[in-house]
């Protein structure tokens, strides 16, 4: 019995060494596989993202650069659908890259500048609410039939001394710094339908709108020849729905314009592009006399479906362009915001108004009126206010003169013009910063008086104005 126990012992510890050592060999084969492994994968990570040694001797592992490529993110479809055929040229600027950011936030893309030095004043009219682009200054203007601005320039030159203003309650115009736009805003009235807008709309909206600033007429044939295709979608058909009413889904697509019926069928999506350009040149051709130059960009980030950028190149021209949202998802969403800002691109380019006043007003009657089905045109508030250095003149717009700024000057007494944004709840203050501008005005005003005599503000601010103006070219040359 014993000698027969020990020999199973024996057998038994036997086995034990040997599934032992199986395990060892496994977990020694395990191991080399796994340094393997792990040395490739070292080496791979060590290709493709490098290291970086810190000052505390930590080596941290750089990220690697990953680069957006706008274009190439965007789908075939689209890009087909944006084709020109040879009656319909239209100038996108989806061709225009756009910079790779390296970077995973997105930077805010700003208006195209052409790198040159504006070498010409820009005179802004701030009697009415709404700032007006001038070419040239208030002529003939004598400070005795202006006795608050002749305080105002002795009290600045130091020939009187400054006293404190009084709080007057009866001062309206204290209590109430919004007291002009709101007589703006009553002034505007929202139409309800074609009935009674003729009755509600204002005697001075209704009058014939200011076209002397129009393109030529050889301009405007050439600018016409070239959306000559979208005229069959201002015929009218007496069995189905006008083009832009066919766009509301209340409309049955089987009294749809023929048309519309295309970008019904079709996803908005595919078709937007192509939508948004057929629109642009309905509308400027049925309202703006085919003046306004197509030039539209879609962006990513917007606040609203469509906004208008206004610019000033260095000769002084006005141009506009309109910027579109990339995520509008329904034409209604972009008939009304479309029609809306060339409203303003008009208004800035024929009319050289800086936000929603007269002419805006004008050309959104004139557009109801050519296409009754066009929804109402509401008055949107001004984004900057412009305050005027010396007189406190203001008036507010749209516009926010980047790049310009210090070429801005008042149209009554041409001094400098202060561009803030604008608030509700914003008001009234004096400007009384000494400037660069100012302290020049200050050594040389009564000096040109006594050389000129009994010249007028006017002449000798635009004299000033003048020398100013080629200090600054000159230093900037040197």
């Amino acid at each position: 019995m014993d000698t027969a126990s020990t020999s199973k012992s024996s057998k038994s510890s036997k086995g034990l060494k040997s599934s032992k050592s199986s395990l060892k060999r496994s977990s020694l084969s395990c191991s080399d596989n796994d340094s393997k492994a792990k040395k490739f994968m070292k080496g791979v990570t060590c290709s493709s993202s490098p290291k970086d040694v810190t000052r505390s001797g930590r080596v941290v592992r750089r990220r690697l650069e990953k680069q957006f490529d706008y274009l190439s993110s965007q789908s075939e479809d689209s890009l087909s659908l944006s084709s020109l055929d040879s009656d319909d040229e239209f100038q996108l600027n989806s061709c225009n890259k756009e910079p790779n950011w390296s970077s995973r936030k997105r930077r805010r893309s700003t208006h195209r500048s052409s790198g040159k030095l504006i070498t010409k004043l820009i005179y802004l009219d701030m009697e009415p609410p709404l700032a007006t682009i001038m070419h040239e200054p208030f002529a003939d203007l004598d400070l005795n039939n202006d006795a608050d601005l002749k305080t105002r320039i002795h009290k600045f030159l130091g020939l009187i001394p400054p006293r404190r203003k009084l709080y007057n309650l009866e001062d309206q115009d204290y209590l109430e710094p919004d007291g002009r736009k709101d007589k703006t805003q009553d002034d505007t009235m929202t139409l309800v339908n074609a009935f009674t807008m003729e009755t509600d709309t204002p005697d001075y909206i209704k009058a014939p709108i200011d076209l002397t600033h129009l393109p030529s007429e050889k301009w405007r044939a050439n600018n016409c020849r070239r959306h000559k295709g979208c005229l069959s979608c201002l015929e009218e058909h007496p069995l189905s729905y006008s083009f832009l009413d066919s766009f509301n889904p209340a409309s049955s697509i089987k009294l749809c314009h023929p048309q519309a019926l295309e970008y019904r069928k079709s996803d908005f999506k595919s078709c937007k592009r192509e939508l948004a350009k057929l629109l642009f040149n309905v509308f400027n051709h049925a309202v703006f006399h085919c003046a306004l130059q197509p030039d539209i960009v879609w962006k990513r980030s917007l606040k609203k479906p469509c906004s208008c950028e206004m610019s000033i190149d260095s000769t002084g021209r006005r141009s506009a362009r309109l910027l579109l949202w990339e995520n509008i998802k329904h034409p209604g969403n972009l008939i009304k915001p479309l029609l809306h800002e060339m409203c303003h691109a008009a208004a800035f380019v024929l009319n050289r108004e800086t936000g929603h006043g007269k002419a805006c007003r004008q050309w959104a009657y004139k557009a109801y009126q050519q296409l009754m089905e066009l929804p109402l045109i509401e008055v949107c508030s001004a984004r900057f206010k412009y305050l005027c250095s010396m007189c406190g003149r203001r008036s507010y717009g749209l516009m926010d003169f980047a790049g310009a700024k210090e070429m801005l000057r008042c149209h009554y007494c041409q001094f400098e013009v202060v561009v803030e944004p604008w608030s509700v709840h914003d008001g009234i203050h004096k400007v009384t910063t000494m400037t660069e501008f100012k302290t020049f005005v200050l050594g040389k005003y009564q000096q040109l008086e006594k050389q000129e005599g009994s010249s007028s503000h006017s002449s000798k601010m635009g004299c000033l104005n003048q020398q100013y103006l080629e200090t600054k070219l000159k230093a900037a040359c040197d």
